[in-house]
C-alpha cells in the first residue's frame, strides 16, 4: 500500500495546531479504515477526523490546506464535539 507524503499529513497538522493553540494534536491511524487519524485533546472537548486515503491522494498539499479553509473543519469539529467525522475522497464530511 501506498505511503501518503507525510507534507500532506504535516498540512492537516498545522492546521489544527492553528485552529486549536491550546489543545494537543496527536496523529494516528484507523486500521478499521486504513485511514490517518487526527485527535484534538482540549480541556473539556475532544475532537477526531478520519480523513480517508484516497482524498490525500487526489489533491495536493495546497489543495489540501485550501480544502481545510474552505470548509472551516474546526467549525464542523466544534459543531460535533465528542464525535467520529469522516472525510471522504471527494471531501464530503460525514459523521463517523
Amino acid at each position: 500500500m501506498a505511503e501518503i507524503d507525510q507534507e500532506k499529513i504535516s498540512v492537516v497538522h498545522k492546521y489544527f495546531e492553528d485552529e486549536f493553540p491550546e489543545c494537543n494534536i496527536r496523529v494516528g491511524y484507523d486500521y478499521d479504515r486504513m485511514a490517518p487519524k487526527f485527535q484534538v485533546f482540549c480541556t473539556a472537548e475532544n475532537y477526531c477526523t478520519i480523513i480517508n486515503r484516497a482524498f490525500f491522494f487526489n489533491r495536493n498539499t495546497e489543495e489540501i490546506n485550501d480544502w481545510l479553509q474552505t470548509y472551516e473543519l474546526s467549525k464542523a469539529l466544534a459543531d460535533r464535539a465528542n464525535r467520529t467525522i469522516i472525510i471522504n475522497p471527494e471531501g464530503e464530511v460525514t459523521n463517523g
